[in-house]
């Protein structure tokens, strides 16, 4: 006696109709084209449904579930992005940042000492927050060390607050006059 699953196989082998009303019905309701790999191991074209719901449209083509399950020409998505090549990008801009920040780190770690004012220094000037710039050179963040680079955080805005001057442009664009206010 055959089992079910052996039997639907059989069918899906043997009728072509059968097996394009299954890869169709996988594009239109599966979120990923996992199922139909398979065999191939080829890349499948699947679509990016926005949610789960039978009206759902792709994100990357448009076309609605209903489309692809029972439209003409092709099942796969018609505008899917290349996925390895984003992926690539990013692990390369990660790297260059990675680097970027170990240079920037190194030098600065080279002239100051390993302090709150210095984390806060390397954090208003380069970007890199405490906790990346310490997991690059290997050490954690304490709360000691923490609560300095905070304190040192208020002193630089408070500083920066106070030597800035707004001024007012006036006149006409060929004869601008600059006041300071008082």
């Amino acid at each position: 006696m055959r089992s079910t699953k052996q039997s639907v196989y059989e069918r899906y082998e043997a009728d072509e109709g059968f097996r394009d009303d299954v890869v169709r019905a996988t594009y239109a309701f599966h979120l990923s084209g996992d199922l139909l790999a398979g065999k191939t191991g080829e890349a499948v074209s699947a679509h990016n449904w926005r949610n789960g719901r039978r009206e759902a449209t792709c994100v990357w083509c448009g076309r609605s579930r209903k489309d692809v399950r029972y439209g003409e020409g092709d099942p796969r998505c018609q505008n899917r992005p290349d996925i390895r090549a984003i992926i690539e990008r990013e692990e390369w801009q990660t790297a260059a940042w990675l680097n970027r920040c170990k240079n920037t780190v190194g030098k600065a770690l080279k002239r100051l000492p390993l302090n709150g004012q210095t984390l806060a220094f390397i954090h208003e000037t380069h970007g890199y927050t405490p906790q990346e710039t310490l997991e690059v050179i290997g050490e954690t963040l304490t709360l000691e060390l923490l609560s300095e680079y905070e304190k040192a955080r208020v002193e630089q805005s408070a500083a920066g607050r106070r030597g800035f001057k707004p001024k007012v442009v006036t006149g006409q664009p060929a004869q601008r006059e600059v006041q300071a206010l008082p």
